[in-house]
C-alpha cells in the first residue's frame, strides 16, 4: 500500500523550538502526505499536551529543547502509549543518546540537517509499521472467531470462561477467569470486572463491550488489556467472545480470556532487542553484510539479506542493489578466496580472517567471517588503513635507518681519508711554484676532493640529520632565502604564496633552509624548459585524528608545486629511499636528506604527482610556541687582530683517533710555526692537559668530537675556554667530520 494511503486515517505530532526548522519539516511533509493529519508543538510541554489531547500514532521530536527535553517527553509518552512510534532528531549522535533511544523504543534516529530522502524513510517506514499492527490485529482476530468452537473445546484447560448478561450487569465466570483478574471466589458484575482493568485500557474495553452489544445480528468481541491484580501486578488478558440474543431479543455474551503476560512480555523483549539492533547496525562504523547459502547456475552461490550503511560506503552501492542479489552476480570478479572462505564457514560453523582491499575506497580491511546460524554467512569489516599506513612507514624509517647507520659509518671513515687528502695537497702545493704544471693538477685534485666531501656531507645529513638545535626563525624569511638561490635570473620564476599572519618555525634555519633548498632545486630541474615553482605557507592545527605520526599542536604547512613532467606512481613510492634517483647525475641522497631532516623535526613529509602536470611536496613542521619572537643570528665575539703573528712556539695539543689526521695537523702547526702533541683519545688528551698545566699550558687544543670504542672530545670534560684564561688567550676547537 502506498505511503499517501496509508496516511488517510493517521495523525502525526511535531515537535521542534526552532520555528525555520519546524516550518521546513511541516512544509516536506505536507508535500508528500498531504493526507497525514500534522500537528507541531514547539517544545516538549506543549508537545505532551497534544499528545494526551489526540493520541497522534507518530511523534517526531527535536532532543534539544528549553525546557522538557524530547527524551523527557518520550518518557512520559511512553506511559500513556506504548505502541506509538516515535522519531528522534539530534544535532550530534552520542553513545548515551543512542542508549537512551534504545530503552525508550525509539523507532528512528535522524540526524541534523536532515535529508528529505531520510526523512520520508523514517515516516514510510512507520506507516507502513502502523498499518502491519493493524493487519496483524485483524487477521489475529478472524483467526480467532473463525476458530472459537475448536478452541474453546481443545483449550478448555488452559482458557477462562466468562457468560456476561449487558440487561443485568451479571458476569457468571470460571475459576480460571476468576485468578487471571484477582478476583479468586467472587462472583461480581460487570463494573467490578471493570474495575480491575487497568485505567488506560479500561475506557477502550467498555467502548467495545458496547459496541458489539449493539451490533444488529450477531456481534465479535475482541480485546487485548492489562488487569491490576491487588498486589499491584499487571497482567494481559486477550478476551473474545460472540454476542447472541434469544427469541426475546436478550443480548448475551459468552466468550474467553487467556492470560497472554508470557507473550506480550516476549514481543516486548523482542521488539526491545530488534529496535536495539537496528539502532547499532545502523550506526555501526564497521561494514556489515549478512549473506544465506542457495544454490546459483554455477553452483553454490551467496544471497545478501542485509548490509548497513557502512557496507554501501564501502562498496559505492545501495542497499536496494544489494538485497535478494547472488553475490556472483553483484561481484562477477570476486576472488576465488573469498568463495572459498565462505563455503569454509558455512560447512564447519568456525569464524574466519581475511585482508581485502576496496577498490572503490582504496583502503585496506580485515573481515572477519562467521556463522551466525546454520545456512548464513556474516562478514564484518575492520579498517586496518590508518594502522597499516603506520606500519609501512614504520618499516620504511627502521630500513632508512638501518642504511643511516651504514652511510654514517662508511661517510665517517670517508671523511677522515679525504681529510688526510686535502691537508696533503694543501702542504705539496704550498712547496711548489704556483705557475708550475704540478701545481694545476694539485688543484684539480683539490676540487674532486672537494665535491666527494660534499658527497661525504649529503651522507652524514642522511645518517643522522645532525641533531636539529631549534630555535623560533621566521617562516617567510626562510621561505624567501631559499627561493631566491634558484629562480633568480633563471627561466622558471616563483610564486610565493605567504600569509603575513604565519607562525614562527621551531626549527634549525640550517637544516630546514637545506631541505628547502633540494626540493627547489627538484622543481627547477623538473622544468628545464621553464615554468612556474608555487611556494605556499600556511598555518596548521593538528589534533588527535589526524594520522602521519603527529603530535597534536600548531604546525607550518609549506607546499613546493612545480609544473614539470611529474612523476609515475610506480616511482612515487620510492622517491625517498636513498640512493634512488631518476637524474643522470643525482646522488639519490637530497629527498632522502629532506625525509631525514623532518623527521628529526618531528615533522611529516608527503608528495602527490600527476604525470604530465608537475608535482608537489608538502611539509608539516612544528610552529614555535605562541608569542615567540624569532631570534636573531648569535653574533660571534672575534679578538683584535694581533699585532704580529701568534705563532712563536706556542704548544698545541691535537687529539684525533685516526693516525694519518694527527699526523697532518702537526705538519701543519709545526709549518706555521706551533710546537704539537698529539693523543689517539680523549683520556689520554685529560692526562696531557693536566701534565702541562702549570709547566708549558697548551695554547690551544684540537680534539675529534667522537671516538669509536673511546672517549672523545665531547666526553674529555676539558673546559672551554680554559679556567682563569680570556676568551682568545686560549681557546679549543672541537672538529665534527
Amino acid at each position: 500500500m502506498a505511503s499517501d494511503q496509508l496516511a488517510l486515517t493517521y495523525t502525526m505530532l511535531i515537535v521542534e523550538d526552532d520555528i525555520d526548522a519546524l516550518d521546513a519539516l511541516r512544509a516536506a511533509l505536507a508535500r508528500r502526505y498531504p493526507e497525514l493529519n500534522l500537528v507541531v508543538a514547539t517544545s516538549g510541554e506543549q508537545g505532551l499536551e497534544l499528545f494526551r489531547q489526540l493520541r497522534p500514532q507518530i511523534v517526531m521530536s527535536d532532543i534539544q529543547m528549553p525546557g522538557m527535553s524530547g527524551i523527557d517527553m518520550v518518557r512520559e509518552l511512553r506511559l500513556l502509549a506504548p505502541e506509538t512510534r516515535v522519531v528522534i532528531i539530534t544535532a550530534h549522535l552520542e553513545s548515551r543518546l543512542l542508549l537512551d533511544c534504545l530503552n525508550l523504543n525509539v523507532s528512528r534516529y535522524l540526524v541534523k540537517p536532515v535529508e528529505n530522502a531520510l526523512l520520508f524513510q523514517a515516516v514510510d517506514d512507520s506507516l507502513e509499521r502502523i498499518e502491519l499492527e493493524h493487519q496483524l490485529k485483524a487477521q489475529n482476530a478472524a483467526l480467532w472467531q473463525s476458530r472459537e468452537q475448536l478452541r474453546l473445546a481443545l483449550d478448555a484447560a488452559a482458557l477462562g470462561t466468562w457468560d456476561y448478561r449487558p440487561g443485568t450487569g451479571k458476569v457468571i465466570w470460571d475459576e480460571r477467569s476468576q485468578v487471571m483478574f484477582g478476583l479468586e471466589g467472587v462472583q461480581t458484575d460487570y463494573r467490578n470486572v471493570l474495575s480491575r482493568i487497568h485505567p488506560e485500557d479500561r475506557n477502550r474495553v467498555d467502548l467495545a463491550v458496547q459496541r458489539a452489544s449493539g451490533e444488529s445480528i450477531h456481534g465479535d468481541y475482541h480485546q487485548e488489556f492489562r488487569v491490576v491484580w491487588p498486589d499491584g501486578s499487571i497482567h494481559w488478558i486477550s478476551s473474545q467472545g460472540k454476542v447472541f440474543r434469544d427469541a426475546a431479543g436478550e443480548t448475551r455474551f459468552i466468550g474467553a480470556n487467556l492470560d497472554i503476560s508470557a507473550r506480550v512480555q516476549a514481543t516486548e523483549q523482542l521488539q526491545l532487542s530488534e529496535s536495539r539492533y537496528r539502532g547499532l547496525f545502523s550506526s555501526l562504523q564497521e561494514g556489515f553484510s549478512l549473506l544465506e547459502g542457495v544454490i546459483g547456475p554455477d553452483g553454490i552461490d551467496y544471497r545478501f539479506l542485509e548490509v548497513n550503511p557502512a557496507f554501501e560506503r564501502l562498496t559505492g552501492l545501495r542497499r536496494e542493489q544489494l538485497i535478494g542479489k547472488q553475490l556472483s552476480l553483484v561481484f562477477p570478479d570476486l576472488e576465488e578466496r573469498w568463495l572459498a572462505c565462505l563455503a569454509t564457514v558455512a560447512i564447519t560453523g568456525q569464524p574466519a580472517r581475511l585482508e581485502h582491499r576496496s577498490q572503490t575506497s582504496d583502503r585496506y580491511y580485515e573481515v572477519q567471517v562467521y556463522s551466525p546460524e546454520k545456512g548464513q554467512v556474516a562478514a564484518l569489516y575492520l579498517d586496518l588503513s590508518e594502522r597499516r599506513k603506520l606500519q609501512m612507514e614504520r618499516e620504511k624509517n627502521e630500513r632508512l635507518e638501518s642504511l643511516g647507520v651504514l652511510a654514517g659509518g662508511i661517510a665517517h671513515d670517508f671523511n677522515n681519508i679525504l681529510m688526510a687528502i686535502t691537508g696533503n695537497i694543501s702542504l705539496a702545493r704550498l712547496q711548489l711554484d704556483k705557475d708550475s704544471q704540478v701545481d694545476a693538477r694539485l688543484e684539480d685534485s683539490e676540487k674532486a676532493v672537494a665535491k666527494a666531501t660534499a658527497l661525504t656531507r649529503q651522507l652524514l645529513t642522511f645518517a643522522r640529520g645532525g641533531e636539529p638545535v631549534r630555535k623560533s626563525v621566521c617562516t617567510q624569511a626562510l621561505i624567501c632565502e631559499a627561493a631566491s638561490l634558484f629562480l633568480s635570473g633563471g627561466n622558471c620564476k616563483a610564486e610565493l604564496n605567504l600569509p603575513e599572519d604565519l607562525w614562527q618555525l621551531n626549527a634549525d634555519p640550517g637544516q630546514i633552509h637545506q631541505a628547502l633548498n633540494n626540493l627547489i632545486l627538484n622543481g627547477v630541474q623538473a622544468m628545464p624548459g621553464g615554468g612556474t615553482l608555487t611556494l605556499s605557507a600556511a598555518n596548521q592545527v593538528i589534533d588527535t585524528g589526524y594520522g602521519r605520526g603527529l603530535v597534536p599542536g600548531r604546525y607550518l604547512k609549506i607546499v613546493i608545486s612545480d609544473q614539470g613532467c611529474g612523476i609515475s606512481p610506480e616511482l612515487l613510492t620510492k622517491i625517498f629511499d636513498p640512493y634512488f634517483t631518476t637524474k643522470p647525475k643525482g646522488s639519490g641522497l637530497g629527498l632522502a636528506s629532506v625525509f631525514s631532516i623532518v623527521k628529526r623535526h618531528e615533522g611529516a613529509i608527503s608528495v602527490w604527482s600527476t604525470p604530465g602536470s608537475g608535482t608537489s611536496f608538502e611539509l608539516l613542521l612544528p610552529a614555535a610556541n605562541q608569542g615567540e619572537t624569532a631570534l636573531a643570528e648569535p653574533v660571534v665575539e672575534t679578538a683584535p687582530a694581533p699585532e704580529q703573528s701568534f705563532a712563536q712556539g706556542q704548544a698545541i695539543l691535537v687529539m684525533d683517533d685516526e693516525e694519518m689526521i694527527r699526523n697532518l695537523a702537526s705538519q701543519m702547526l709545526t709549518r706555521l710555526g706551533y710546537r704539537t702533541t698529539t693523543c689517539s683519545d680523549g683520556a689520554q688528551a685529560v692526562d696531557l692537559y693536566r701534565q702541562n698545566l702549570e709547566k708549558d699550558p697548551f695554547a690551544a687544543v684540537i680534539l675529534d668530537m667522537t671516538v669509536p670504542g673511546g672517549m672523545g672530545g665531547q666526553g674529555s670534560g676539558l673546559p672551554d675556554p680554559l679556567p682563569g684564561q680570556r676568551r682568545g688567550a686560549h681557546h679549543f676547537q672541537r672538529l665534527h667530520r
